[in-house]
């Protein structure tokens, strides 16, 4: 091997070291930005930043040794790339420069705004960067690059169908390289969860990458015919190598192993690129210029490799002893100490903190898992061993859904996460002085952080006399009696033969018309007219008289007036007697006075209001007029600042507007509170203030009409029943129950059926006894599609 050939040897390494660790940083980039929302890919992006920030500036070292080698040895190919290829490389450059400024100002950011703007910068340039590489190195591969300063085309040498591959192969290898080296980040963050996300994505882009390839041989058969040839001839070995080690990591990968798949993924990655070095030999332009012609004077050669001999004693060391202090998180500020002993359970230097949750509803599942990977023990306490998709429950109400589409086992969410115990029991109170959470039937439970994510029930506006006469509903108990009470009055009616009873069990009575109460309007209106109507032989389903009652000006008064609007005119379409602006005065067995007038009905629903839980009283702090705990900026209790309480049993205020107590409020207020908890037992500077992101308000009327809103962008119509059914099938998270939700709605929309109108007790309407107590452990309350934000 002549001295020309050696440095073009160590060329290609530099290529292929930077195509692995410059590729694994600009694929973790690609993930950040698909990683969701602001808040959904929170943990995905932070355990990206925590991954790529102590290493991302080094990486680049490979470059600028490519470069100079490339600039050094073989100046005549260099000044050919560099000016036939100026654009796709200065937009590459540009791209580098943008990344790394987006990534640090990012972390600097002090508004949320300037946060995502700034990470928007360095997710699009972590994905435009390769692509403008790849796009150059195609332009290498087709031989549209000839000799001499701009010889060539300055648009088709990149943009031509070989460019495009390569370019688009180039981001697909990032990100399955990012994803592989992420996911043994997680798993070093004892995060499973995160470790699962980016194992699936790891798959996901391989396939696409081995497709993108595939496809790739066939342009270069037709488009670059020379090299096409060369891998045939030459390269074709290194390419099977690249395939078979990129499937071995694939299948370690699948069967949940870590060891040698960053190895292996590195191999698959060096297979390609030493397969087209391969191919093209012993051209550096293809066709046009070899190896020998492009380098420099021997003694310019010779001093290089002694340069490179050098760079390789001092330099390489130098980078191994980073990366493996990064992997041993030696290089984070407050580096996460944790040992695994043998049995998979943590062992901390010191005792580990007690986090007690007391709530399995949306805002206590979030906050437990975002605390996965902590080193706390999470001991979270519900009342019932399932978590509640409530913004559907009413749809179970109203004897489309089964319960069991909307409730998953709350131990289901954390499989994986070994820091947490789901433990089923009703909260009574809690010792703040002592730091014990009280409970029912069993021995106080410790803690050293508390969440309290209780929920809240209806409120009756200081008539709870009307509670048994007029159920609420929270929970899947009310749901199904509601369902039960619904049904039953139609069994009555459809064999009464007296006419006034008759009329009195076809009255329905809904009081509130927000969105639980116009929601279940709808339903129950469309619901006995197009699924029920034939299936009684003595009575007309349609015939009922559904009343929706609101003691105010308007209907689902948090959303504009023309969407407000829009949807009571919907309503009365239907057949709904909306009355607005008059309030309900009495509620007995018989009936309800409404404005003074009597309506006799045996069937009255409670959808207005809500009352915090008891968190208050257990707490003895202050509340505010609905008993919710009103929280600092942080979210804790003042005076007990390892107290934390959010969702429907918090008052949050910011800028001197209460926040609603929905879903995305009670989502984000759990993830923050897990922040918090993780910066203090690591150590490190406390989160800002709990900011709230607004995703919107959604309501739905019938199977064809819903409206949605978000600052000024407002849908109403099929257009907006679409996205609310895209949103509740992506909130509802199970896969199983995005199933069983898909097929009951289809059963229902084209089949005008549903299963879910049994009654499971032998008594039509049996006797309600008024709640003595609140449960414990409420789940966190939707209110109806107003909770799921778009």
């Amino acid at each position: 091997m002549n001295i020309a050939n050696l440095v073009a040897v160590v060329l290609l390494l530099a290529v292929t070291t930077y195509a692995i660790l410059g590729g694994a940083d600009y694929g973790a980039g690609f993930w950040d930005l698909f990683a969701g929302g602001a808040v959904e890919g929170a943990d995905a992006r932070s355990l990206i930043t925590r991954a790529v920030g102590p290493v991302w500036e080094v990486n680049h070292v490979w470059l600028v040794f490519c470069v100079v080698v490339l600039w050094t040895a073989f100046p005549p190919a260099f000044g050919s790339i560099m000016t036939t290829l100026s654009i796709p490389i200065s937009l590459a450059l540009l791209g580098i420069v943008l990344r790394g400024c987006g990534f640090a100002f990012r972390n600097e950011a002090d508004r949320l705004s300037r946060q995502r703007l700034t990470g928007a910068v360095f997710a699009i340039a972590s994905v435009l960067t390769p692509f403008f590489f790849g796009m150059a190195i195609g332009g290498i591969i087709s031989g549209r690059v000839p000799v001499g300063n701009a010889a060539g085309d300055l648009i088709t040498s990149w943009l031509n169908p070989t460019s495009v591959v390569v370019g688009v192969l180039a981001v697909a290898v990032a990100a399955y390289l990012a994803a592989v080296f992420l996911v043994t980040d997680a798993h070093r963050m004892l995060d499973p969860v995160l470790e699962d996300y980016f194992r699936d994505r790891a798959i996901t882009a391989a396939v696409v990458a081995g497709i993108v390839a595939l496809v790739g041989v066939f342009v270069l058969h037709n488009d670059a015919p020379f090299v096409f040839q060369g891998l045939e001839e030459r390269g074709w070995p290194l390419m099977l190598l690249s395939g078979v080690c990129g499937v071995a990591a694939l299948f370690l990968l699948r069967h949940n192993a870590r060891r040698a798949t960053r190895l292996l993924a590195a191999a698959a990655v060096a297979g390609i690129v030493w397969g087209w070095g391969a191919a093209q030999y012993p051209y550096i332009l293809p066709e046009s210029l070899t190896i020998s012609a492009a380098a420099g004077a021997p003694a310019t050669l010779g001093w290089l490799v002694v340069v490179v001999v050098g760079a390789v004693v001092l330099v390489v060391p130098s980078l191994i002893l980073v990366f493996r202090l990064h992997d041993r998180s030696r290089l984070e500020e407050n580096p996460l100490e944790v040992h695994i002993s043998q049995n998979g359970t943590q062992a901390l230097a010191d005792a580990v903190p007690r986090v007690v949750i007391v709530g399995g509803g949306f805002g206590g599942v979030a906050a437990a898992r975002a605390l996965r990977g902590a080193p706390v023990r999470i001991t979270l306490i519900d009342k019932t061993n399932y978590h509640l998709f409530q913004p559907l429950l009413y749809q179970v109400a109203g004897g489309i859904l089964e319960p069991g589409t909307i409730t998953t086992p709350i131990r289901s969410f954390f499989r994986g996460q070994k820091n947490v115990d789901v433990y089923m029991a009703e909260v009574t109170g809690v010792d703040t002085e002592r730091k014990r959470v009280q409970l029912a039937d069993a021995e106080p439970i410790p803690y050293d952080y508390l969440v309290l994510a209780t929920g809240a029930h209806g409120s009756y506006f200081g008539h709870d006399d009307w509670e048994p006469l007029a159920p609420s509903m929270k929970t899947l108990a009310d749901a199904e009696f509601l369902r039960r009470r619904i049904i039953g009055a139609l069994e009555r009616a459809d064999h009464e033969a007296d006419p006034a009873v008759r009329e009195q069990l076809l009255t329905f009575v809904l009081v509130g018309a927000g969105p639980t109460g116009c929601e279940l309007a709808g339903e129950l209106a469309q619901h006995f007219r197009r699924v029920l109507k034939a299936e009684y032989r003595h009575v007309d389903p349609g015939d009922a008289h559904i009343i929706l009652v609101e003691a105010g000006p308007r209907a689902l008064a948090t959303f504009s007036e023309s969407l407000s609007k829009g949807a009571v005119d919907k309503l009365r379409s239907l057949g709904v007697d909306v009355r607005l602006g008059q309030a309900v005065q009495a509620v007995d067995a018989e009936g309800v006075v409404i404005a003074g007038q009597r309506v006799q009905t045996r069937t009255v629903l409670w959808t207005a209001g809500v009352a915090a839980s008891p968190a208050g009283r257990w707490l003895n702090v202050e509340t505010d007029r609905a008993g919710r705990v009103v929280v600092g900026s942080d979210l804790t209790v003042p005076g007990h600042p390892e107290v934390f309480v959010i969702g429907d049993t918090a008052h949050i205020e910011i800028n001197g507007n209460v926040l609603p107590g929905v879903v995305q409020v009670a989502m984000q207020g759990g993830k923050h509170v897990a922040h918090t908890i993780r910066s203090r037992v690591l150590h490190q500077p406390a989160p800002k203030p709990f900011s709230y992101f607004d995703k919107g308000n959604m309501a739905t009327i019938s199977m064809s009409y819903a409206i949605m809103e978000k600052g000024k962008l407002k849908l109403s119509g099929p257009l907006g029943k679409t996205g609310w059914a895209f949103i509740h099938i992506l909130y509802l998270g199970r896969a199983e129950g995005q199933l069983m939700l898909c097929l009951q709605w289809l059963s229902a929309l084209v089949l005008g059926k549903t299963g879910s109108r049994y009654i499971d007790t032998p008594s039509l309407e049996a006797p309600l006894a008024p709640r003595t107590s609140m449960p414990a452990a409420e789940t966190d309350l939707a209110r109806s599609t107003q909770g799921i934000r778009a």
